[in-house]
């Protein structure tokens, strides 16, 4: 739209003739006024271009007769409306501006509530996408879509409930051996929520998984950096343990961290038995709840069973095989 001085120029432009000068002007009462109008219209451009309300034009009225054109009829909205100690805009003209507004706009306390409609929505639609594309093991296109956080989901960044999106973020990063930005993800999420289990297990499991891609040659680590992630992955698994003492997960994989990558068989052991004994202590209905954790269960059997051999006790290291070879029953985990 175009500022009000710039119609207000459009208007006298295509009406007005020319000035002759001063005598001309002495003639006649109508070139007088006129000149008058020409004044009145230089001074309305000068006050609305200091602010920006809109203008409601009125429209022209049809030419008079005569040589002389009417006068344009054009009502300037000169005062802005003011603001309430509520913030809303009060007034006639503000009450319009305020109603306006709240049907056409997001107001700030939209974007910025956790507890809005909106803000809701918006996280919801975001984790089932994700959770789609996890499914279809679509990491590149989870990190086309959703990263970086700040400026894919800005709003939910601004209303702080971006964490699950990070921490979804941060798995498909891994999944691309992108570990490095994967962990600074999750880094984020335990300063702001130092005690979730969730955010903890996965930065260890972050950290875990990039000791074995090492180990496989799929990445390169400098011995500071390689040692820096078993501490991080000890550190975190341990806090783990501590927010979920009757896990498997955790402990099993821990055990493997110092079994597999550290070359440390004594510190695994007491960490597979704690992961079977936790298993085994549950009901059935909780062995229900929590299936995913089964494999890590026969995993820790197996690896149990294969360190106590090599420290002589053949009697527990065959029950203990024994057990992983029943309760594996031909899913080879």
């Amino acid at each position: 739209m175009p500022s009000l001085g710039s119609s207000a120029r459009i208007i006298y432009s295509s009406n007005m003739p020319k000035q002759s000068g001063a005598a001309d002007t002495a003639k006649s009462p109508d070139l007088a006024g006129a000149g008058k109008l020409s004044d009145a219209l230089k001074s309305a451009m000068v006050k609305a271009d200091s602010f920006t309300m809109p203008v409601e034009s009125l429209g022209t009225p049809e030419p008079a007769k005569t040589a002389l054109p009417a006068k344009p009829v054009t009502r300037l909205v000169q005062k802005k409306p003011e603001s309430s100690a509520s913030g809303r805009v009060s007034g006639e003209t503000g009450d319009l501006f305020s109603e306006l507004f709240e049907d056409q706009f997001l107001t700030l306390k939209d974007l910025v509530n956790p507890e809005s409609d909106l803000i809701k929505k918006a996280k919801q639609k975001s984790l089932d996408d994700i959770l789609l594309l996890m499914q279809a093991n679509q990491w590149d296109n989870i990190i086309s879509l959703y990263y970086p956080v700040n400026e894919k989901n800005p709003e939910l960044v601004a209303s702080g409930t971006d964490l699950p999106i990070r921490e979804k973020v941060a798995f498909a990063l891994g999944q691309l051996n992108r570990f490095d930005e994967a962990i600074a993800e999750l880094e984020i999420c335990i300063k702001r929520e130092p005690d979730n289990f969730y955010n903890r297990s996965s930065i260890a499991y972050t950290a875990y998984n990039s000791l074995f891609a090492l180990k496989n040659k799929e990445i390169m680590l400098t011995p500071e950096v390689k040692a820096k992630r078993i501490e991080l992955a000890h550190a975190n698994f341990e806090k783990a343990q501590q927010l979920r003492p009757d896990g498997i997960t955790c402990f099993y994989r821990q055990g493997m961290l110092y079994s597999q990558i550290e070359n440390k068989p004594d510190p695994a052991i007491p960490l597979f038995s704690r992961a079977c004994a936790n298993w085994e202590s549950l009901t059935g209905e909780q062995r229900l709840d929590r299936h995913q954790e089964k494999k890590n269960y026969i995993k820790s059997l197996y690896r149990l069973g294969s360190l106590v051999l090599e420290k002589g006790d053949a009697s527990y290291a065959l029950q203990r095989i024994m057990t992983c070879i029943a309760e594996d029953d031909k899913r080879d985990y």
